[in-house]
């Protein structure tokens, strides 16, 4: 496990979209609680509320999304998110955050990996999965700038 994490973190310390990093980086836990609280909030809201369902445009969409996400991801989200909406849809999935690690954190970035817990509401079947996120602090609190999903498939 402690190989996939140094792995994973070397991993999106390299990719081109990273900011290096500055003073007052860790490459271990070191989180403040407040921070550390708020981060998490993010990951959880942007996985777990579901409420941009109910949205009757995209603008609306937006408005929800808008709240963990951080552009340009939030504008490709909200239009994914409306056509979703707008189609007629047989998903009657939940996911839920079931454990988060911060494993990288400066005072205006953070890496954050999660695993989740999706349930078919109607069957009952679980799907597990992992999905890491790179946030980013403005004035405006952590957002999302990036997120990759991991599924396993059932049966395996």
């Amino acid at each position: 496990m402690f190989m996939k994490n140094v792995a994973l973190v070397l991993y999106l310390l390299l990719m081109p979209w990273m900011l290096t990093a500055g003073e007052g980086s860790t490459l271990h836990r070191t989180a403040i609680p407040a921070e550390e609280r708020e981060i998490i909030a993010v990951i959880r809201g942007a996985v777990e509320d579901d409420s941009w369902w109910q949205a009757g445009n995209v603008g609306e969409v937006r408005a929800v999304l808008s709240r963990y996400y951080a552009e340009p991801l939030l504008s490709h989200l909200s239009e994914q998110a409306w056509q979703f909406i707008a189609q007629p849809t047989d998903w009657y999935s939940r996911t839920t955050v079931t454990h988060t690690g911060i494993y990288w954190q400066s005072n205006r970035e953070a890496i954050v990996q999660a695993s989740l817990l999706s349930e078919d509401v109607t069957s009952g079947e679980k799907i597990r999965g992992e999905a890491d996120f790179s946030l980013h602090k403005s004035e405006a609190g952590w957002h999302i700038t990036r997120a990759v999903f991991r599924w396993d498939i059932p049966g395996e």
